[in-house]
């Protein structure tokens, strides 16, 4: 409720742009909430950072495509007003420098912001993939290996998104979470696993399960 009134009051400021604009208000409702809080004392960014800064979904190289029938889409807007590039090339630099811009805000509040950096994407929906494995071969067929992706394709992939955050460089209210040492180069050397003894630790191609 708190991030739908601050909303409300920027469309009564001007609603022709908020329609234009949606996901632009309601993200900087949500800034202005975690900044203005008192009683929020730690924040957890998660984010899928490549998407983003790439401006592309995932190919693992070995058949799994993550298939939309629209590409990645930034709503990026400076000074009240949508920017519309088509060349992902020229997009990109405004994006990471507004990236680093708010992470900086928020590093700045005296909050404590834990940063999680990208998790490992698929290319495939992990449930649908394991129990398609296990009828065409049998559940004592899954290893390790099964569904698992390339960790060379993720760190190359997420080249520019590491650079990013890592380009925060040291603060005592900053934290850093790495899910790629969870799932890659542990259960498998040079792969990043999609399940553990079965059961799926993602619910679709990119978000993880419970």
């Amino acid at each position: 409720p708190p991030v739908e009134n601050l909303v409300y009051r920027q469309y009564e400021k001007n609603p022709d742009i908020i329609d234009d604009n949606s996901c632009y208000w309601f993200n900087q409702a949500q800034y202005e909430y975690l900044l203005t809080d008192n009683d929020i004392d730690v924040i957890v960014l998660v984010s899928r950072w490549v998407t983003a800064i790439e401006g592309s979904r995932f190919d693992n190289g070995e058949g799994g495509v993550e298939r939309h029938d629209f590409p990645p889409h930034v709503d990026f807007v400076v000074n009240e007003e949508p920017v519309f590039e088509a060349d992902y090339d020229k997009l990109r630099p405004l994006i990471i420098q507004q990236y680093r811009r708010s992470l900086k805000k928020l590093i700045d509040s005296g909050k404590k912001l834990v940063v999680v950096y990208p998790t490992p994407e698929t290319g495939w929906a992990v449930p649908n993939y394991l129990a398609n494995f296990i009828i065409s071969n049998s559940l004592s067929a899954v290893s390790p290996l099964t569904g698992s992706t390339s960790y060379d394709l993720f760190k190359e992939r997420n080249k520019r998104a590491y650079e990013l955050l890592d380009s925060l460089g040291e603060h005592k209210n900053l934290i850093r979470v790495y899910p790629e040492k969870i799932f890659c180069n542990s259960n498998v050397q040079g792969r990043c696993v999609v399940h553990l003894d079965g059961d799926p630790l993602y619910k679709d191609a990119d978000h993880l399960s419970d």
